[in-house]
C-alpha cells in the first residue's frame, strides 16, 4: 500500500520551483563508449548532468551509469541508466 502523503502535495508545494518534486532528471543522456564499464570521465559527466537539475545534492554514479542522488532533505533515489 504507498501512503496517500506520497501520492498528494500540498498547493504551497504545488507551488514551489519543480512542483514540490525533489529529485529531478536531466534531459540530455551522456554518450558513453561501453554501458557496462563507464570510464571516471563518462561518471564524472553524468554526475555534472544529474548535479546541474539537483542543485546541493550529492551524487554517485555507479560503473554502469546508474546514478543515486540524495538531496540535503534526505531523500534519496535511483536514476537508472536506461
Amino acid at each position: 500500500v504507498i501512503p496517500a502523503t506520497d501520492l498528494t502535495k500540498s498547493p504551497e508545494e504545488a507551488a514551489k520551483p519543480e512542483a514540490g518534486n525533489d529529485i529531478n532528471t536531466p534531459a540530455g543522456k551522456v554518450e558513453v563508449k561501453d554501458p557496462a564499464k563507464l570510464t571516471d570521465a563518462e561518471k564524472k559527466a553524468i554526475e555534472d548532468k544529474v548535479k546541474a537539475v539537483n542543485p546541493g545534492a550529492t551524487v554517485a554514479v555507479d560503473d554502469k551509469g546508474n546514478a543515486t542522488v540524495t538531496t540535503p532533505e534526505g531523500k534519496t533515489a535511483v536514476i537508472p541508466a536506461t
